[in-house]
């Protein structure tokens, strides 16, 4: 098996992770209505960003607990439906390995789904 490696600094190497082949979610997996008046992108998003970013003393040790926990009650923050601009509430429990975790799971430079 060939293994590949970056030079970080001269005499550092580290093995290049490859990437894990099987089915991607992606934006068309989430649940039907999250893409509906840009929250996902404008809201849902930043808001995690925001967690990671100000609750975390070490970004690069995320606890997978505590990440699914954030992720929910974001999530039912800004899904929950508002009757003066018709948004309806969307339902869903967010678990390791579905969609909204595995969407959210790039944009965490320590690849914590592993």
């Amino acid at each position: 098996m060939l293994q590949r490696s970056v030079i970080v600094q001269g005499g550092i190497s580290l093995p290049v992770q490859e990437k894990k082949h099987g089915k991607r979610h992606g934006n068309r997996q989430l649940p039907n209505g999250t893409l509906n008046n840009g929250l996902w992108a404008s809201i849902f998003i930043p808001t995690f960003l925001q967690y990671v970013g100000s609750t975390n003393r070490d970004v690069w040790a995320l606890n997978q607990h505590n990440i699914i926990q954030a992720l929910q009650a974001i999530w039912n923050e800004v899904y929950k439906g508002c009757n003066w601009d018709s948004r309806r509430k969307i339902r869903h429990v967010v678990e390791v390995g579905r969609a909204v975790h595995e969407v959210v799971s790039p944009l965490l430079a320590d690849d914590s789904r592993t």
